[in-house]
């Protein structure tokens, strides 16, 4: 085998060991987000759970929830919630035109 045959076996050589490790690294990417998945059809099966507790514990002693449960979990405590649900929902425009600058003087006053 003269070197020009070498070098072009050596190359084919660390191609096929970076290959499989790309093919490694992205069946373990893989495994991540199917766990991933699973973990948030399970979160939101419990939190409909919450929900649907929730609403039997309160509604049937004083009429139907103003919110969901969903929504409520949102807040630190129900004056927050009151403070803030009558407030419309942030929309993609409002996020493209937010001045940062402006945002981060504001939060460290």
């Amino acid at each position: 085998m003269n070197e020009k045959e070498k070098r072009k076996d050596d190359i084919l050589k660390e191609l096929a060991v970076r290959f499989k490790d790309s093919a490694n690294t992205m069946k373990s990417i893989a495994t991540r987000i199917q766990a991933a998945a699973t973990q948030s059809i399970e979160h939101t099966k419990r939190l409909n759970h919450g929900s649907e507790t929730l609403r039997k514990c309160i509604e049937s002693e004083k009429g139907p929830l103003p919110y969901s449960y969903l929504e409520f979990i949102e807040f630190s405590d129900a004056s927050e919630f009151e403070k803030y649900k009558d407030m419309p929902l942030i929309s993609d425009n409002d996020i493209e035109n937010v001045d940062f600058d402006e945002l981060a003087d504001k939060l460290q006053a």
